[in-house]
């Protein structure tokens, strides 16, 4: 019998930010590189956003649902 993975690399990789009715769950995808579902009140999005020097340098919006 195979037992499996309770972890993946993608979940530990993953951090997730909880304020109020706001969740924020951030993907690294290269070395300054984020992916972060965002959900508002149900609302989701997907966003793309690139960090440099500890601020945000791009900011996309990929689909909203």
């Amino acid at each position: 019998m195979n037992q499996l993975n309770l972890l993946t690399a993608n979940d530990i990789s993953q951090r997730t930010s909880i304020l109020g009715n706001i969740k924020a769950t951030f993907t690294q995808e290269g070395e300054n590189q984020f992916g972060v579902v965002l959900e508002i009140n149900g609302n989701k999005f997907l966003i793309a956003m690139q960090n440099i020097a500890d601020q945000i340098e791009q900011f996309e919006i990929i689909a909203v649902k």
